[in-house]
């Protein structure tokens, strides 16, 4: 699903910045660029065990750095290891 999810968002990227831009630009930079609205959770991803594992993301919320737990693991979790907590649904 995230291989659809970045080949998707690379076509979106390619109409919205010019091609010399997207060669120099990495993917990961373009992301944390998203507006929070446009990252919505897969049915999946357990929002509440993700703010209870990672209390300053709770925090970070609060101030309005980001717009929810799925925001801040798109843009910074994944990266710096945190894990993807599952709902099984």
């Amino acid at each position: 699903m995230l291989t659809q999810f970045t080949q998707l968002m690379r076509r979106v990227f390619g109409v919205i910045y010019p091609r010399k831009h997207l060669a120099s630009t990495a993917y990961d930079e373009l992301l944390a660029q998203l507006p929070s609205a446009w990252l919505q959770p897969p049915p999946d991803f357990d929002e509440q065990r993700y703010l209870a594992e990672n209390q300053d993301v709770r925090g970070y919320i609060r101030q309005g750095r980001f717009a929810s737990g799925f925001d801040h693991y798109m843009k910074h979790g994944r990266h710096e290891g945190r894990r993807r907590p599952i709902r099984h649904l």
